[in-house]
């Protein structure tokens, strides 16, 4: 009798087993929706792409550091407010700006100086392109900076330099990775394009 009772109970285990298991064979996992360029992967989760992370990407990293590969001047007024030439050479053809950026900390150490490009002039689409000889490293990602534009009218020893426009700017906004930043100053005549690229 005890040995048909051990056989009933080894027999009902062993379908409770094939019934378990039966129902829970794998089911489909629902692919999260992913933000920021994000993959659904296999595990129905997301791969993230650089500068995000989160279940489903929709958080955005800080950067450790920003480069900034090349700036264009792309808008520059060819008179003063005055309506008077920047240069006031005898030969015309001399009287136009002869222009450079600067970048800096905002009221702080300068950053960058562009070589002059000589006797510039805008029609408003312009590239006046200037490449530092290495990426300008920005390691305060968080920090305010100024963009400046100024007209060279060192002669000799004599240092001058005129400034044209320039803007406050914070480079990191929290609004992605933008490989071109435009700038525009308030008034809207001087703009600058800044190239960059991030390291997280």
């Amino acid at each position: 009798m005890k040995k048909t009772n051990f056989i009933f109970v080894l027999l009902l285990l062993t379908i409770l087993s094939i019934s378990c298991s039966s129902n829970s064979e794998d089911v489909p996992c629902t692919p999260t929706p992913c933000l920021n360029g994000g993959v659904s992967n296999a595990d129905c989760g997301c791969d993230c792409p650089q500068g995000f992370t989160g279940s489903d990407c929709s958080t955005q990293l800080i950067p450790t550091k920003i480069f900034i590969t090349k700036i264009k001047v792309t808008k520059f007024p060819n008179l003063k407010t005055n309506q008077n030439q920047w240069d006031s050479f005898v030969l015309a053809g001399y009287e136009r700006p002869d222009i450079f950026p600067s970048l800096s900390f905002y009221n702080g150490n300068y950053l960058y100086a562009g070589q002059p490009i000589n006797d510039s002039f805008s029609y408003g689409n312009d590239n006046f392109t200037f490449i530092p000889s290495t990426p300008i490293e920005i390691n305060q990602v968080s920090s305010q900076y100024t963009i400046s534009l100024w007209d060279d009218d060192t002669i000799g020893t004599s240092i001058n330099q005129e400034f044209i426009g320039g803007y406050n700017f914070y480079i990191y906004a929290n609004n992605g990775f933008p490989a071109v930043l435009n700038i525009s100053t308030s008034n809207g005549l001087v703009a600058f394009e800044l190239y960059l690229t991030y390291q997280w």
